[in-house]
């Protein structure tokens, strides 16, 4: 059975990433678990100790860490994080700071058709985000477009609905 601290891990390690089996971790969702998680405090813990942190235990070439390089990346951010604790006592307390976190989603829009998905391209102006076709080719839909003018005098700079403008009637 995995510990809490390891079913953390593989829920911010599948965070906004599809093809993630939950096994390793890249460093923006180790940096999304040390904010969302208050190991990061701005203070004795920056986000640029996160990475420095990450980019010392990871393997050389790699862009992931293992849940055994998770564990001495916390080693290192919990000294830093409880100072007058001893490390094993860091350890701890930044895994219980840890316990029953999951990735925080306020401000995240989901696509409706893949809820792994966090971000679609289509959302910005999108009506109904709700049912964003994802898989499609990610186009901003908005309610006016404008029409270059065109040789034969037509519509010189004027808006129309989109849909008019699309189907080539005024």
């Amino acid at each position: 059975m995995a510990s809490e601290a390891e079913k953390t891990f593989q829920r911010f390690a599948v965070f906004g990433e599809s093809s993630s089996s939950g096994t390793e971790m890249n460093n923006k969702n180790f940096s999304k678990l040390c904010k969302d998680c208050g190991i990061m405090d701005g203070k004795a813990v920056t986000s640029t100790d996160v990475d420095i942190v990450f980019s010392k235990v990871k393997a050389k070439n790699a862009r992931t860490i293992t849940f055994s390089e998770f564990q001495e990346a916390m080693k290192e951010l919990g000294q830093k994080r409880f100072k007058g604790k001893n490390p094993d006592e860091a350890l701890q307390a930044v895994f219980e700071l840890m316990e029953g976190k999951d990735p925080a989603t306020t401000g995240v829009t989901y696509c409706g058709l893949n809820p792994r998905l966090v971000k679609c391209s289509t959302t910005e102006l999108h009506p109904q985000p709700e049912v964003c076709a994802w898989k499609t080719s990610p186009i901003v839909i908005s309610k006016k477009v404008r029409i270059k003018p065109t040789k034969t005098g037509g519509s010189s700079g004027s808006f129309r609905p989109l849909k008019t403008a699309l189907n080539g009637s005024q």
